[in-house]
């Protein structure tokens, strides 16, 4: 086995789920901090000034930090 050493770290400081519904909607959202958001069941849209994303059921999706973004969930 070959170790490596990296020179960056990770910590976890939160986790959780959540069900949502159609009214989660959260706009101009600028975190401190990376999200990661997997998506279950239903999709999602995550959108800035110029672009948008859906976000699609059994993908990861990392967000980077103090990116303004505005995150919409929709159930199918």
């Amino acid at each position: 086995m070959i170790k490596r050493n990296f020179g960056h770290s990770f910590s976890l400081l939160n986790i959780d789920y959540v069900k949502l519904n159609p009214k989660w909607n959260y706009e101009n959202v600028i975190s401190p901090y990376y999200r990661i958001y997997y998506i279950d069941d239903g999709e999602g849209n995550l959108s800035d000034t110029t672009h948008s994303l859906k976000l699609e059921a059994g993908y990861l999706y990392t967000l980077k930090w103090a990116t303004a973004d505005e995150i919409r969930q929709r159930l199918i």
